[in-house]
């Protein structure tokens, strides 16, 4: 309702409305504008409006814009913890669409009792809270195994002090918790291995020395011959690790030249057959010359690495075979062992850092559990595939693709 109030007088006058008090002071002002001004008070409120509403827009198209943007994910969860709204960063943290969060209560996806706990009170008591490294599985993502999640919550209250909603920061730390066990499993990992190599070195040479005057030449042949094997195989797993931190780095640069596939897996035939002369290895490839475009000493080191996988896990006496074959324009090499063989579940673990297997009769494991690593690395510089088929007790066949 609107009412004017005039003071002849004065010429004063007061337009008051529900949306408050407008004062006019104009000495020349007839009364037949009265009505004029009480025709434009609407439309100058409704101006105002339109400007407010605009302005208001403007704003939350920034806010959105900045929320999205954000590198943290980000996500407002109602009173009974339904996901309300999520960012972009949120999207691409939890796999799952904007769409198909919204309604769904967060204890769906995340069933934990511990973190049902602290998002209670954070929303009762109206205090902020915040939990590092908690490891998640989620329910519909299996595939994705554990993830480690950093949370922040904290409290989005009304006037009056209760919490309406909660608004929770989120930040994906699985891959930075990953390296530091990579790092303390590598340290543990590389004073275990190198260890035993240079026990060994030390102690023939040392018995070289020292007994060599109570020695047959056969003798000092054999402990020239074990330093030699632990030396080269000591060099090996040196130049793993070399190839290995150059793949992280992103400095793997290879120096790809016309090569003979047959050259090649003769030349790590005989690089690996010192390691043991119980083993039999045998070649299927094809008559002709085989060319394909490859790094001569990368392609070396990686049927090396399968090589020797297959002389630690086939039995003395065992048939370790090499094949290759021609398939349109790649070619697919291949080492096959008669070995413990692998369980399906186990097979995608073994291109992980430190993915060994445990021999099933004694219990031990074998190597630093890089090799295979440095063989995807290697095997994808080239633009290839590395793979693995096999079953528990029936051996194991690791394939590799070159561009032919």
């Amino acid at each position: 309702m609107t009412t004017i109030v005039v003071d002849p007088e004065t010429k004063v006058i007061r337009i008051k409305s529900d949306s408050g008090e407008m004062t006019v002071t104009e000495p020349g002002l007839e009364e037949d504008d009265f009505q004029e001004i009480l025709i434009s008070q609407p439309e100058r409120e409704a101006r105002f409006l339109q400007t407010l509403s605009r302005e208001l827009e403007n704003e939350n198209e920034i806010l959105f814009t900045m929320l999205d943007n954000a590198a943290a994910g980000l996500v407002y969860l109602d009173a009974s913890f339904r996901f309300v709204r999520v960012n972009t960063a949120f999207e691409k943290i939890s796999r799952y669409s904007s769409e198909e969060l919204s309604g769904r209560s967060y204890f769906e996806l995340f069933p934990d009792k511990s973190g049902r706990a602290l998002l209670e009170n954070a929303r009762d008591k109206g205090e902020p809270a915040e939990f590092r490294s908690r490891p998640y599985t989620l329910r519909d993502q299996p595939w994705r195994g554990e993830v480690c999640w950093d949370w922040t919550v904290t409290p989005a209250k009304t006037r009056s002090g209760r919490a309406r909603g909660l608004v929770l920061s989120v930040r994906d730390v699985t891959e930075s918790k990953r390296t530091d066990q990579f790092k303390d499993e590598f340290i543990g990992l590389v004073a275990h291995e190198l260890r035993t190599p240079l026990t060994v070195i030390m102690g023939a040479v040392n018995t070289a020395l020292v007994e060599q005057e109570h020695l047959s030449g056969e003798e000092m042949h054999q402990l020239l011959q074990d330093a030699a094997s632990e030396a080269e195989g000591l060099s090996n797993l040196l130049g793993n690790f070399l190839e290995l931190s150059r793949a992280q780095a992103n400095h793997l640069e290879l120096s790809l030249e016309p090569v003979c596939l047959q050259t090649m897996v003769q030349n790590a035939i005989d690089k690996v057959k010192w390691q043991s002369s119980s083993h039999r290895f045998v070649t299927q490839l094809p008559e002709k010359p085989v060319g394909v475009a490859a790094d001569e000493l990368r392609v070396e080191r990686i049927l090396c690495n399968l090589l020797e996988n297959a002389i630690k896990y086939s039995p003395d006496g065992g048939e370790i075979r090499i094949a290759a074959e021609i398939k349109q324009e790649h070619v697919v090499v291949s080492v096959r062992d008669q070995g413990i063989g692998i369980a399906f579940e186990d097979q995608a673990k073994l291109f992980e850092p430190f993915g060994r297997l445990q021999d099933p009769c004694t219990g031990s494991i074998h190597g630093f559990g890089l090799g295979l690593l440095v063989c995807r690395r290697l095997v994808e510089a080239h633009g290839g595939q590395i793979w693995v088929e096999s079953e528990p007790g029936k051996g194991a066949t690791f394939s590799f693709t070159l561009q032919s």
